[in-house]
């Protein structure tokens, strides 16, 4: 049941880029596929993380540097790589939606892989407090995910577009690595992940409409 609660949002929001935005079924399609298989790079890196947490003994500047190097930088250098072979034949608005996509796959099928590792080292009595964790995380995480995948889409496509905007991806990376920062933390100081969500819904807006006044996309003729 889990497993299908956690693909609502990216079933919703596809469905919304094809009937309402009008884009093409494929390239949803493909941007669904890239983010499956961006999963299994970011899933062996972060398999070795608690091997290198020997390297800093301070606990806060430890869980700081790994939010911001591996969940920040490293994940965010992966989704970069796997939204290059997306057409950039498109608008930035429709290659911001794909790039949309691709975060929500990302983060759906994290989503997945957490709840069965978690499940698995769960017991009965904490069962209850594990599902409303993973009910919290299936809208904050994906959100994140979708939302620093449109950053990252929007630098792939300024480069393409010969305007780069590497601020796009620096924001990415620092966005999401507070993220996990934040919400790895079990006191008050948690729900900081609500404003670094916020924030990034803004900076993307921000750097959408920036993108759009400087690259005037048009159509080729057919």
């Amino acid at each position: 049941m889990y497993i299908l609660f956690s693909f609502i949002p990216l079933i919703i929001f596809s469905l919304i880029c094809i009937f309402v935005f009008h884009i093409k079924i494929s390239n949803i399609l493909i941007s669904m596929l890239l983010g499956l298989l961006c999963i299994f790079p970011i899933s062996l890196i972060q398999y070795f993380i608690p091997q290198l947490s020997w390297l800093i003994t301070n606990n806060f500047v430890n869980t700081l540097v790994t939010s911001l190097l591996f969940y920040g930088f490293i994940e965010e250098l992966f989704k970069t790589i796997f939204l290059l072979p997306i057409s950039k034949k498109m608008s930035v608005f429709n290659f911001l939606m794909i790039s949309f996509v691709f975060g929500l796959s990302v983060g759906c099928f994290e989503n997945i892989i957490y709840f069965m590792v978690k499940f698995q080292n769960s017991n009965s009595n904490s069962a209850s407090l594990l599902y409303s964790l993973i009910l919290v995380r299936t809208f904050s995480s994906v959100i994140i995910h979708m939302v620093c995948s449109g950053l990252c889409g929007l630098f792939v496509y300024s480069v393409a577009h010969k305007n780069k905007k590497i601020s796009c991806f620096v924001l990415a990376v620092l966005l999401h690595g507070f993220f996990d920062f934040f919400v790895g933390y079990n006191q008050n100081i948690k729900w900081f992940y609500i404003a670094v969500i916020l924030l990034s819904i803004l900076e993307c807006r921000i750097k959408y409409q920036q993108i759009k006044k400087d690259i005037q996309w048009i159509p080729e003729e057919k």
